[in-house]
């Protein structure tokens, strides 16, 4: 068994529940649904992602982990990695979701996540665990510590595998329409498509993703990257060529 190729089939049929419609609450006119919303279709636009969709496919990815890579996600640190999973963007409830293109203001946005999240965990928890999941957290915004390391890279593992995901079902994205819409991109968006030579996310966001990995000494960088070559080769019969 390829463990890195079960990995990403399991996330890959997974995700495909995303374009699965509740129906109960649309027959009762809560939202419009038509019968191409009632089962995964490739070429079918999906609906806007939610950041509880991104956890839920967080979650997956770590329990995959959990089977696949023991060694990485340890019967002793699996609830702690799904917690921080659970609750690392809580403070987006107040902000909403801000693109990690190398232009926002990374510690302002630390700040405020922390002050939002400690303060839901200590409207909603026993003290005991409001101070875990604070100190998860900690750790996952310091990238110091490997489990910090590792939960860190698996909110960015699935944000990659999710551009495959799109592209394998049809929606390939593009920097190119978030030039032309939506007032131009990052610096940095702007080097990763010079590097790469495309437009596609998968591409860049893919390399991206390489060079942070090796640039925080990542300890499990190969398989996290060998990981998204299972995607890549899946969809598209090749491998990025910047993913040693």
């Amino acid at each position: 068994m390829d463990a890195n190729k079960t990995i990403w089939e399991g996330f890959k049929e997974y995700k495909k529940l995303a374009y699965v419609v509740r129906t109960g609450f649309g027959y009762c006119g809560i939202y419009p649904i038509n019968p191409d919303e009632l089962k995964p279709k490739k070429g079918r636009k999906p609906l806007p992602e939610s950041d509880l969709e991104h956890i839920a496919g967080m979650q997956m990815l770590i329990r995959l982990f959990s089977w696949h890579y023991p060694e990485i996600v340890p019967k002793d640190q699996l609830d702690d990695f799904i917690f921080g999973a659970q609750i690392h963007e809580m403070g987006e409830i107040t902000t909403g979701d801000t693109v990690d293109d190398g232009a926002r203001d990374e510690v302002k946005k630390e700040v405020f996540e922390t002050f939002e999240i400690r303060n839901y965990l200590h409207l909603t928890a026993p003290k005991e665990e409001a101070e875990r999941g604070i100190r998860i957290f900690k750790e996952m915004q310091d990238k110091e510590t490997d489990f910090g390391k590792t939960l860190f890279f698996f909110d960015k593992l699935e944000a990659v595998l999710q551009t495959i995901f799109y592209e394998s079902m049809g929606y390939p994205g593009r920097l190119s329409y978030k030039e032309n819409h939506y007032g131009g991109i990052s610096e940095r968006d702007k080097r990763q498509r010079d590097f790469t030579g495309s437009d596609r996310i998968a591409d860049t966001w893919s390399y991206g993703f390489s060079r942070r990995v090796d640039k925080l000494n990542f300890q499990h960088a190969d398989v996290f990257k060998a990981v998204v070559h299972a995607a890549i080769i899946d969809v598209r019969k090749k491998p990025f060529s910047w993913i040693d």
